[in-house]
């Protein structure tokens, strides 16, 4: 598994569990694991804020988060593409799964 390296480390556990449960459900459900990916994607960029802001955040979406400043300037413009490729490839196959 591609994600084994988070199992240990302190506060992302719950990261772990959803990338591996993303990674189980590509192949057979593909928009569960686009929306399982996300959260941990989100789960991810909220780690992010509170280290940049110093505060924990409250009621910021995940759109939000990633277009703050101060989250921008913290981590690396490859990582701030990654996040953002998961939260439009979710929204793209949720709407696809829906039908639009």
């Amino acid at each position: 598994m591609n994600f084994e390296f988070l199992k240990d480390l302190k506060g992302l556990r719950y990261v772990y569990e959803n990338c591996s449960n993303a990674e189980k459900l590509v192949m057979t459900m593909p928009v569960q694991s686009l929306m399982t990916s996300r959260k941990s994607a989100e789960l991810i960029a909220k780690f992010i804020y509170l280290t940049a802001h110093d505060q924990e955040m409250s009621g910021h979406s995940f759109a939000d988060i990633l277009s703050d400043m101060k989250v921008r300037e913290f981590i690396s413009v490859a990582l701030i593409s990654a996040l953002l490729s998961v939260n439009s490839s979710c929204c793209l196959g949720m709407a696809e799964n829906e039908g639009y």
